[in-house]
């Protein structure tokens, strides 16, 4: 067991302990790395469409999508080639702290969570607020189904926004995965390429990063409409409605 928080000689290890070892033997841990966060993504693409459909139903006036959050467990294999394999997700890992590691990790791991889900007394008075408001709104306005549905997304995008800013300024340890980072990596490269001390090669090097990651969103866009049926990347779901069982016509009796 762990003594210490940086204890190297018990079966605990931080990912950081980790990973320096893994460079220590020469490894290329961004690439097993990102592919992890690859596994972690894909795997998390197979529930979204469930998840968020009970979302809605359990809370259809919520345009935040801030009011449940979980914390999964994935355990990850790494074979002797650095290729990582996915063997379970838990839903309920474990928060027990049986060393100064233990405890270390987790309670930092409590403080990120906690700053990103940014509660207050007040935040949740204006919430209710802006229900009632919208509410009455809604009774006094007339307004078609369309404009309804419209002013619905217009304010789900905004708010969007305003949350994305607010997590990359507040990710503490974490890193977010998806969404990429776009608009932050397009503001570093728009920099980069306005910076007269830097040469072209760099500018041209942060260029291409910034299109590869652009390029990779766009993929991760593309196989999420497609688990979910959508079409053209809209995000409409098409999924098919299952086909009813044909009633058999009853057979003429011998005589």
């Amino acid at each position: 067991m762990a003594t210490g928080v940086d204890d190297e000689k018990s079966h605990k290890r931080s990912l950081r302990t980790v990973l320096t070892q893994l460079r220590h033997e020469k490894v290329d841990t961004d690439k097993m790395m990102g592919e992890i966060k690859d596994i972690v993504i894909k795997t998390l693409f197979t529930i979204q469409f469930e998840l968020s459909q009970n979302y809605k139903a359990c809370q259809p006036s919520d345009n935040e999508g801030l009011m449940a959050f979980e914390v999964l467990g994935f355990d990850v294999l790494i074979d002797k080639n650095a290729k990582p394999y996915l063997l379970e997700v838990n839903h309920a890992p474990s928060f027990a702290t049986d060393s100064p590691l233990d405890y270390d990790i987790k309670k930092n791991l409590f403080i990120d969570i906690f700053t990103l889900l940014n509660m207050s007394v007040d935040r949740k008075k204006a919430k209710l607020n802006a229900l009632y408001e919208e509410k009455k709104r809604r009774m006094l306005e007339k307004m078609s189904l369309k404009q309804r549905q419209q002013n619905k997304k217009d304010m789900i995008a905004a708010f969007q926004l305003l949350q994305d800013d607010f997590e990359q300024m507040n990710l503490g340890r974490f890193e977010r995965i998806l969404p990429l980072p776009i608009k932050h990596a397009m503001l570093e490269n728009q920099k980069t390429q306005d910076d007269p001390k830097l040469s072209s090669y760099q500018k041209q090097l942060a260029n291409q990063q910034y299109q590869a990651l652009v390029r990779q969103q766009e993929r991760y866009t593309r196989l999420l409409d497609t688990m979910n049926g959508s079409e053209e990347g809209n995000g409409r779901v098409l999924r098919k409605k299952k086909e009813e069982p044909k009633e058999e016509k009853p057979k003429p009796a011998i005589k």
